[in-house]
């Protein structure tokens, strides 16, 4: 399997190249509570990646390893890697999962395992992992491609916890800059309102991006409302809703830059077959 940095980088580019729905298409999210003192055996997934949080005490059996916890797991389990489980005898056990249909540039992420001492990381990747299971369990419009946003992040999240690079760019500002941008970008946002989030003046955010990201905070947020814009257009939502949804200032502007961005306008975009 190839190390978290390698798969780090493989899946950030494929993220630039592609909507997150057409690289990680969710199959499953669920959440399942197991009574103590009894077991899962053994059993594989063969085309699907499993990100799996436990909570409680017991044993994870990963291609006949164990793995001890006390208080819970975090697992990225590979397609194909067989994983069972033996409960303790204390309290419930509850499964929050999260299965995605693994592509083939996908085959070489590597086996994650991230016990609960990793502290308020556990409690983050939870938080993404329950909404999407509630998205799961509702299903509103759209909501397959919301799914596959929620994971893509939630990947990138736990590949960098692996390879070690938590706190690494200032503390998460970089991270933190692109999660406010991923919530606001309906909004009539700045680069200046962004930077004074994260507590960093914007030429000092500029830099930031340049160095990890190879691109600007603007650059970022406007790929990242053109991608939404997409996701809404897929789902049935007309041009001047999206537009409006997106925070571009006017129909006429998106137009210009979705056409721009896509070699196509909208319209013909919508046209040539992209709805479902």
């Amino acid at each position: 399997m190839a190390g978290g940095s390698v798969a780090l980088d493989a899946l950030l580019r494929l993220i630039a190249d592609r909507l997150p729905g057409e690289l990680l298409p969710v199959t499953a999210a669920e959440s399942l509570t197991r009574q103590p003192g009894r077991g899962m055996i053994p059993h594989g997934h063969a085309d699907e990646v499993q990100i799996e949080l436990i909570s409680g005490s017991g044993r994870c059996r990963i291609d006949e390893r164990p793995v001890d916890y006390t208080r819970g797991l975090l697992l990225l389990i590979p397609p194909g890697m067989m994983h069972g489980f033996d409960y303790g005898s204390g309290r419930p056990t509850r499964h929050l999962t999260v299965k995605f249909s693994c592509t083939k540039a996908l085959r070489e992420l590597p086996l994650v395992t991230i016990p609960a001492s990793a502290g308020g990381f556990h409690e983050r990747i939870g938080g993404q992992l329950r909404a999407m299971v509630e998205e799961w369990q509702l299903r509103p419009r759209g909501f397959t491609e919301a799914l596959s946003v929620r994971l893509a992040a939630v990947l990138i999240d736990i590949l960098r916890f692996q390879d070690g690079e938590q706190g690494v760019d200032n503390d998460g500002l970089l991270d933190a800059a692109c999660r406010f941008m991923a919530v606001h970008y309906g909004r009539q946002l700045s680069v200046a309102q962004v930077a004074k989030h994260c507590g960093l003046r914007a030429d000092s955010l500029c830099r930031l991006f340049r160095r990890r990201l190879a691109t600007t905070p603007g650059r970022f947020l406007l790929d990242l409302r053109l991608r939404h814009a997409q996701v809404l257009l897929r789902s049935g939502y007309n041009v001047t809703e999206s537009a409006e949804r997106c925070g571009f200032a006017s129909i006429h502007h998106f137009s210009r830059t979705f056409s721009s961005h896509f070699k196509v306008s909208p319209k013909a975009w919508i046209a040539a077959g992209v709805l479902p």
